[in-house]
């Protein structure tokens, strides 16, 4: 079935999605509660993922469904997430972080990767002063660290603010492209 034609217009901002599932939502669809159509703009790099991926639960392949995400779309949505992730920080703070590496790394590599992997990426990038927070987070999103980066709160903001610095100065502010070799 083809999405209504005010979906498929270009530039439309932000997409939506309907029937959306996460891990985040397990609790709602556990309850019965199913969300309906809602603005995503997230969608560009689910989506990437999704055609990275190959494989559909029923049907045709993903690529047979859907078009390659444009570049500047993907850069354009995962940098429209960013302050959503900035009021999620307290409480949050070694996903917020990593997921800030994870956008960085698809910036400057065109390249959708695990949070691990981006941890690790982000690694060989950052100075000193932010690599210990990082590779912390890295260890609580794999299970091997306490998470106690709560009391570490200014050395998080310290390094996503960092992060942040370097998503815009490689192409955030959707100036500079992606390489070829990734996504879209």
């Amino acid at each position: 079935m083809a999405p209504p034609e005010g979906d498929r217009a270009p530039g439309r901002d932000p997409p939506s999605a309907e029937y959306l599932y996460g891990e985040w939502l397990r609790s709602d669809y556990e309850r019965g509660i199913v969300p309906g159509r809602d603005a995503a703009p997230d969608l560009a790099p689910i989506l990437a993922m999704v055609l990275k991926g190959g494989r559909s639960l029923l049907g045709p392949p993903p690529g047979a469904v859907f078009d390659p995400v444009p570049a500047a779309d993907l850069r354009l949505s995962l940098v429209a997430g960013i302050p959503g992730l900035l009021a999620d920080l307290d409480g949050d703070e070694a996903n917020v972080l990593l997921t800030f590496a994870r956008i960085w790394t698809t910036i400057a590599t065109g390249e959708i990767v695990a949070k691990d992997v981006a941890a690790d990426w982000a690694l060989q990038q950052l100075p000193p002063e932010h690599q210990a927070v990082v590779g912390r987070a890295r260890g609580i999103y794999l299970g091997t660290t306490e998470d106690d980066l709560a009391g570490r709160r200014n050395s998080v903001r310290e390094a996503i603010e960092w992060i942040e610095g370097q998503i815009m100065a490689r192409g955030g502010n959707d100036r500079a492209p992606i390489p070829a070799s990734g996504p879209g």
